[in-house]
């Protein structure tokens, strides 16, 4: 009896909770925010005169799902402490979500709880924002975007595709990255790829979102205008790409940039400067691999760095050859550069050679020998007849897969290998000078009409490479 008579009280006790649950949402639906928030609270209350539920029960989950709605009224509302109310609200809705912690157990997330976490990361790091450098690194502020970063990646162990979780959390890492940097940190270099890597994925997952792509740009510039003055003093061995800014660009795993458009933006100041600190650090590589790997990819427009080493000032856009920087980039490849290295380069870096035409012909004009060797050519020497011939023949073969009719085959492949004379007995008269055979090297056909300025359009251009099978990069 006594128990039947129990049920009945809580039953009865229940109903309120229902009437004012509904009111409240009604309310909320209309935008009436303020009058929600009290049937909430009415709501709330009711429901917790009856006992607190147990983490993770059912009536643990309907409570919670109460203290979301009221979250989001707070943030909808005018309420002067509108976020810390609301990121109350959210973070009492987590812990129902959840059971109590036991040591031993593996902690499992509850799938119900990505939309609030999502919604108390946004919490956490609007409320950073909002303060002055000063103030962040304070225990509070460190402590809200810390949450937020835990947060984030409760929602990405829920939803592997979620952008916007990805564009936040690398947000997180940008603000880690610059704290860093404001207290001379030798963590922000890696703080800095941790938010590339989260404003790529965002992007790859949401491509036409030109915010992601500023937030990408703007840790870009941080990253290299000041990130590369704080290498870190002990990077891991095992992982040196996590730590070393360059080396992690380098990756064509990275790459969603083009020449066309650039992952620093606009043309900008500031600049010069980290050009010649990543330079710096390919030059100390002590991989000559790696070396020969970064100093290609600065050439090279559709890469990171080249990104970095074609981008310009208000007032000048940089061009091979006739930028000082660029310059400086080849002679150094030029001393390290074989035809054997160059085939170990990356296949991403060699397809991103292939399509930048107009290095190619600046390069052939200006830079033969360096040409010659990316497109797997020893130089030949003057004194080597054979050599010569081989070179031509290759260079006219060049010239039928690019579709160019040279008028006629010079006359050096004729005279580069001469026939072989006859004997003479020994007491047989010297031959005159005139008739030795004469070496001459061809002009290369690029020289002529093949070549372009830089002002030239190079849409319909056929690409300089040969058209072959290609050869096989480490």
């Amino acid at each position: 009896m006594q128990s039947t008579m129990t049920v009945k009280q809580e039953a009865k006790q229940a109903a309120p909770t229902s009437e004012h649950l509904a009111e409240a949402r009604r309310l909320a639906k209309e935008g009436k925010h303020r009058h929600a928030l009290k049937e909430f609270t009415e709501a709330i209350q009711e429901k917790e005169k009856l006992g607190a539920p147990v983490r993770g029960s059912a009536d643990a989950e309907t409570l919670a799902e109460i203290y979301e709605a009221r979250g989001n009224s707070y943030l909808q509302s005018d309420e002067t402490w509108k976020a810390e109310s609301a990121e109350k609200d959210f973070s009492k809705a987590i812990e129902l979500l959840h059971p109590a912690p036991i040591y031993g157990q593996k902690f499992k997330l509850n799938p119900k709880c990505l939309d609030v976490s999502y919604l108390r990361g946004l919490i956490n790091c609007q409320r950073y924002q909002e303060i002055d450098q000063e103030e962040r690194g304070k225990s509070g502020p460190y402590y809200w975007i810390r949450t937020a970063e835990s947060d984030f990646n409760n929602v990405l162990r829920l939803n592997s595709n979620h952008a916007g979780a990805y564009r936040w959390r690398g947000w997180v890492h940008q603000m880690h990255a610059q704290n860093a940097i404001h207290k001379y940190s030798d963590r922000a270099q890696e703080d800095c790829i941790l938010a590339i890597k989260d404003y790529l994925h965002a992007i790859e997952l949401d491509p036409k979102n030109e915010t992601f792509y500023h937030a990408l740009v703007q840790v870009f510039q941080i990253s290299f205008e000041k990130g590369l003055n704080f290498p870190r003093l002990f990077p891991d061995p095992f992982k040196p790409a996590d730590v070393d800014l360059v080396l992690a660009v380098m990756d064509p795993a990275l790459w969603t940039c083009s020449a066309q458009k650039s992952v620093f933006g606009s043309p900008i100041l500031g600049m010069s400067s980290a050009k010649e600190m990543a330079l710096d650090r390919v030059l100390r590589f002590e991989d000559k691999a790696k070396k020969i790997e970064g100093l290609c990819q600065f050439l090279i427009q559709g890469t990171i760095l080249g990104n970095l080493a074609y981008t310009g000032t208000l007032v000048s856009t940089p061009s091979f050859p006739k930028d000082k920087f660029l310059q400086k980039v080849a002679q150094e490849l030029s001393k390290e550069l074989t035809v054997e290295n160059a085939a170990q380069l990356k296949k991403e870096t060699l397809e991103a050679f292939r399509k930048d035409v107009k290095l190619q012909q600046a390069l052939a004009l200006h830079h033969k020998a360096l040409h010659a060797k990316l497109l797997g050519v020893e130089t030949p020497k003057l004194q080597d007849s054979k050599s010569t011939a081989n070179v031509v023949q290759t260079r006219l073969v060049e010239s039928k897969q690019m579709g160019l009719e040279l008028k006629e085959i010079p006359k050096a492949v004729e005279t580069a290998v001469p026939k072989e004379q006859p004997q003479q007995p020994n007491n047989a008269a010297e031959p005159k000078a005139h008739q030795q055979p004469t070496l001459i090297l061809p002009e290369p056909f690029w020289s002529g009409d093949a070549a372009l300025t830089d002002d030239e359009d190079t849409t319909d251009y056929v690409e300089l490479l040969p058209t072959g099978p290609r050869r096989q990069s480490t």
